[in-house]
């Protein structure tokens, strides 16, 4: 306990990996190395799940434990196949897509389902996506090109303005580029993503000490140096298995670290140290035939120490004699893996060059199309300029009449005006002409006035006369 806090204050580093989506860690002076599970591990008889068989690592016969089995977590040959049952459903669900797009254009029906790329399970997926493997996250970004192009169509096919020809050529582009490109970049994704959940190989190996132990893990996070926040009592309330030494936490990795006693792991299992030829056929079957035969008797249950003993010799002299094969097999293997890392550089870099041809090959089908748009786009300016020109004609003729009918108002004008001085002397001579007819009616009604008044002075004048006469006849 000494040695685990004297790392944990800091004096020495941790190797934290991941374990079923949990953290756990390692003190690093227990770990000799890591690498790549085996491809071939050859199964023990034994009654402990948690030993998955020994493999060839270094030369060596080294114990794997599966730490999935040793704390009772989901293997991850399961995990994976959930996986690839996820990525085959997000495959039918944009195939689904993709139909029923087809069946509301054909309907007129609104289309209720993801236009939003990042709305839609499998692009949530893509977002929340992430490894320490560059060439899973690159792939990923590959699949999100075309995933976003395909969801724009969507977009862009309901707009109103949009014509039946534009809407033929989306849904062309979406059958024959995008969504194919998506189902092969799933495809090729399942395999490429299967590698990440082969396994990663601790190698756990004292100082001092030729005997060594496999811990098979999901993926390395980091090596960095851990703050203790929880061992002693309180941690033995929390967990019960005595191989988890302490809790702590880091700047780097978010959540808990589980950290692991690799001593006390060690001793679960046996020392089986047996080097056997990778590029000898039958010295190599011979050999794990020997070692399978040897492990079988140091793994019986009801063995006693001289049967081990037996077993253990029988494994030294099948030691001895592969030990020369081992030796060439290192050489080769040095050089296979040599030419395996610059296979898979240049298998790297073609499947970018691939990717990048890829994407210039749409972008090209893309610049053709804009071409064809801005060609029938220039058409339609053309045809607009000559119906502008016209319009501009007509405008002008327009102009000319509005002027003639100006002009005409302006001679109606001049014409009333003169009608409406002539209609003023008119009304002055009909009103002099009224004033003359009042002072003719006065007169009219004066005149038997006058008459009745020269009448009666007539009169008169005739009784004087009369009188006179009748004075002269007396």
């Amino acid at each position: 306990m000494e040695e685990i806090k004297k790392s944990m204050s800091g004096d020495m580093p941790w190797i934290i990996f991941n374990l079923c989506q949990n953290k756990f860690a390692v003190c690093s002076d227990m770990i000799s190395g890591m690498t790549e599970l085996p491809s071939e591990i050859v199964p023990v008889p034994t009654s402990n799940k948690a030993l998955q068989g020994v493999g060839v690592i270094r030369g060596q016969i080294v114990p794997l434990i599966n730490l999935r089995e040793f704390f009772n977590m989901r293997s991850l040959d399961d995990e994976y196949e959930e996986f690839k049952e996820m990525m085959e459903q997000r495959k039918q669900e944009h195939i689904n897509w993709s139909n029923e797009l087809k069946r509301c254009l054909e309907t007129g029906e609104k289309f209720t389902l993801a236009t939003d790329p990042h709305e839609c399970k499998f692009g949530k997926w893509i977002d929340s996506y992430s490894s320490n493997r560059n060439d899973l996250n690159a792939h990923v970004a590959h699949i999100s090109k075309p995933h976003s192009k395909l969801h724009k169509v969507a977009e862009e096919i309901f707009r109103d303005d949009i014509s039946d020809t534009d809407k033929e050529e989306l849904l062309y582009e979406a059958d024959i580029f995008y969504l194919p490109k998506i189902l092969d970049l799933i495809d090729e994704g399942e395999e490429l993503f299967k590698s990440n959940f082969r396994g990663i190989v601790l190698l756990v190996q004292p100082k001092g000490s030729d005997k060594m132990m496999g811990l098979v893990c999901d993926e390395v996070y980091s090596v960095e140096e851990v703050e203790i926040v929880l061992q002693g009592n309180m941690l033995r309330r929390i967990y019960s298995s005595p191989y988890i030494c302490g809790i702590a936490h880091t700047e780097r990795v978010d959540g808990e670290i589980v950290m692991l006693d690799a001593k006390k792991m060690m001793n679960l299992y046996p020392d089986i140290e047996f080097d056997i030829p990778e590029n000898r056929e039958e010295e190599l079957q011979a050999a794990k035939d020997s070692i399978k035969e040897a492990i079988a008797e140091v793994f019986k249950q009801d063995n006693d120490s001289a049967e081990v003993a037996e077993a253990v010799a029988e494994a030294e002299e099948v030691n001895a004699e592969v030990a020369e094969a081992v030796a060439e097999a290192e050489e080769v293997k040095a050089e296979v893996a040599e030419a395996v890392a610059e296979a898979e550089e240049v298998k790297t870099e073609v499947a970018e060059a691939v990717a990048e041809a890829e994407e210039v090959k749409t972008e090209v089908a893309e610049a053709e199309e804009v071409k064809a748009e801005v060609a029938e786009a220039v058409a339609e300016a053309e045809e607009v300029k000559t119906e502008v020109a016209e319009a501009v004609a007509e405008a002008e003729e327009v102009k000319t009449e509005v002027a003639e009918a100006v002009a005409e108002a302006e001679e109606v004008k001049a014409e009333v005006a003169e009608a409406v001085a002539e209609a003023e002397e008119v009304k002055t001579e009909v009103a002099e002409a009224v004033a003359e007819a009042e002072e003719i009616k006065e007169e009219v009604a004066e005149a038997p006035a006058k008459e009745m008044k020269a009448a009666d002075k007539l009169k008169q004048t005739r009784n004087q006369k009369n009188s006179k006469r009748g004075k002269k006849k007396k």
